[in-house]
């Protein structure tokens, strides 16, 4: 016995409807559906890029201000080694008494 759905009928498992180029309301859902999904992924992307790329300013600015900061401490212990051993020595007490107040 042949059946509607019977793709050996020529209509390959397709309604009639379908055949005469009405849609399925569910396959409209589901264009529905994956064009939210796709604009979803894309505006999840674009704002993935944009944290990535403040990140790497960010990081940036961080190494230069660094780099900076560097040279200035090493011009510094350049200009004044008797200063800068000083300094070196007073926070080196210094640390040594709070640590040993911690021990108490």
């Amino acid at each position: 016995m042949a059946s509607v759905n019977n793709p050996r009928f020529g209509n390959g498992g397709r309604l009639g409807s379908e055949r005469e180029g009405n849609q399925n309301p569910a396959s409209g859902v589901m264009e529905s559906v994956k064009e939210g999904a796709e604009g979803l992924a894309s505006t999840v992307s674009s704002a993935a890029e944009q944290a990535w790329d403040t990140t790497r300013e960010s990081a940036q600015q961080v190494a230069h201000a660094a780099e900076t900061a560097w040279g200035s401490t090493n011009d510094f212990m350049r200009r004044y080694p008797f200063v800068a051993l000083g300094i070196g020595v007073c926070m080196g007490f210094s640390l040594g008494l709070a640590w040993q107040s911690r021990r108490a």
